[in-house]
């Protein structure tokens, strides 16, 4: 289980930092889609409601 949750964390980081890139080299509608992945990526991060570990 943790290392499932270091991957999505992963996941979400990197695509913020892609955000960030696209949007300073002006590249709004893909910093836009990056972020959005990283907000669908953070759902596997909350608390499930049956408890697998």
């Amino acid at each position: 289980m943790q290392l499932e949750r270091i991957a999505w964390s992963l996941t979400i980081v990197i695509g913020l930092i892609c955000a960030a890139l696209f949007f300073h080299n002006g590249f709004r509608g893909y910093g836009l889609l990056s972020v959005l992945l990283s907000l669908a990526a953070s759902v596997n991060l909350a608390p499930s409601k049956s408890s697998e570990d």
